[in-house]
């Protein structure tokens, strides 16, 4: 029988297992660590559980958000864009929320006042969520 490489697709895949029964016995399995890990990250971001540590989060200082920091400086900090250019863009285009809020201005300052509880989500995209804890 012939060897070969199959890539799931971990955003669309979800666990069922469907692909599994219907291809020949030990062709294709799933691991079950992985696919816990998963559904424990996706009911995190779903079900408001982001305090399970599942969603990558960064610690930093209130003091950095006293006067406000751009939301440029602080997508590329995370390494959630790699330039300026890319972030404009995103925005621009809808792409940035920072707790289910539309950033609309690419020169807008994060500050103290944006935190709930001590921290906010920021969401790239439709799939990449950060987490800022103070």
């Amino acid at each position: 029988m012939a060897k070969f490489n199959l890539t799931i697709n971990e955003v669309r895949c979800k666990g069922c297992e469907l692909c599994v029964s219907v291809c020949p016995k030990g062709v294709l399995y799933i691991n079950k660590e992985e696919a816990n890990a998963a559904l424990d990250a996706s009911k995190a971001l779903f079900d408001g559980g982001a305090d399970k540590g599942s969603i990558p989060t960064t610690q930093m200082n209130s003091s950095d958000f006293n006067e406000g920091i751009g939301v440029l400086d602080l997508l590329r900090e995370l390494k959630l864009i790699k330039s300026n250019g890319e972030g404009r863009r995103l925005i621009e285009q809808g792409g940035i929320s920072i707790d289910d809020k539309k950033v609309t201005a690419v020169d807008r300052k994060v500050s103290l006042d944006d935190f709930n509880d001590g921290k906010i989500m920021i969401k790239k995209g439709k799939k990449v969520y950060h987490q800022i804890k103070i």
